[in-house]
C-alpha cells in the first residue's frame, strides 16, 4: 500500500523516545517525517538529523503541530507523540483504516505499556470515555495519535494555539462536526501511563477528568484561564 502520508511530531527533549520511534516510522513505511522541535537542548535534532527527519520551529503542542503541518506534502497527515509505541502495521493498519472511513479526522483508544492492572482499568475507563463522547457533539480523542485529512485540516484552521490543554479535543470536535470524526479500537496508541498522568496516576487521572468534564460544559476556550490549567505545562 502506498502511503500518501506525512507525519508530524512536536517535541522538546525526546531524544530516547526518538530514537525508537523514527526508526520504526521508517521501517513501516513513512517517507515524510516532520519534527517540530521547541528548542530542545539534548540531542534531538541530531537523531532527526540522522534518519533524514524535516525539522521545523516548535513550541507548545498545538504550535508544534501547526508548524509541521505547514510542511506537509502528503494528503492524509497523522499527529505523533515522540513517546508514543508502534505495534506491527500500526501505521498501515491505522491509514487503511482512515481511508474507507471517509472523515476528516480519526483518533485512537490507548493502551498502557505498564503491565499492572491498575494501569489496564485506567485505560479501560478512559477509552469507555472516548466511546462515548464519539456520536456526542463534544469530541474527545487522544492527541498522542491524531490522523487528519490535510485539506479539511487546513480549511478548519488546524489546532487553536491559544488553547493550551484539550486543544486536541477542540480540533476533533470542530473538524468532527464539520467533515466527520471516528475513533478505532485497533490499533492502539500505546503509551507510558506513568508519564501521561505526571507520576501520581489516580491523582493525574482525576485531573485530567475534571478539566474534561468542565469543558463539556464552559467550553475549551473559558477553561483555559483556569490557574490550574495555566500551570499544566510547567
Amino acid at each position: 500500500m502506498n502511503l500518501d502520508l506525512s507525519v508530524v511530531i512536536p517535541v522538546k527533549n525526546e531524544e530516547e523516545n526518538l530514537k525508537k520511534l523514527l526508526p520504526e516510522l521508517k521501517k513501516q513505511g513513512v517517507n515524510e517525517i516532520i519534527v517540530a522541535d521547541a528548542n530542545s537542548t539534548d540531542s534531538s535534532k541530531l537523531i532527526c538529523t540522522r534518519y533524514g527527519v524535516k525539522i521545523v520551529k516548535g513550541g507548545l503542542p498545538s504550535v508544534g503541530r501547526n508548524s509541521g503541518a505547514k510542511h506537509a506534502t502528503h494528503k492524509t497527515i497523522l499527529f505523533l507523540d515522540a513517546d508514543i509505541t508502534l505495534s506491527k502495521h500500526f501505521i498501515k493498519k491505522l491509514y487503511s483504516q482512515f481511508i474507507k472511513a471517509k472523515v476528516g479526522i480519526a483518533s485512537v483508544y490507548i493502551s498502557p505499556i505498564e503491565k499492572e492492572r491498575k494501569y489496564r482499568l485506567i485505560a479501560k475507563l478512559w477509552n469507555s470515555s472516548l466511546k462515548f463522547s464519539e456520536k456526542q457533539k463534544k469530541k474527545a480523542c487522544v492527541g498522542t495519535c491524531i490522523i487528519c485529512d490535510k485539506k479539511a485540516f487546513r480549511e478548519s484552521g488546524g489546532f487553536d494555539e491559544k488553547i493550551i490543554f484539550l486543544e486536541d479535543c477542540e480540533l476533533a470536535e470542530r473538524m468532527g462536526n464539520k467533515y466527520g470524526f471516528k475513533l478505532f479500537s485497533s490499533p492502539r496508541a500505546k503509551v507510558s501511563f506513568k508519564r501521561l498522568f505526571r507520576g501520581s496516576l489516580w491523582r493525574g487521572f482525576f485531573y485530567d477528568a475534571r478539566l474534561i468534564l468542565m469543558s463539556q460544559f464552559v467550553g475549551y476556550k473559558k477553561i483555559q484561564n483556569q490557574d490550574f490549567v495555566k500551570n499544566y505545562f510547567k
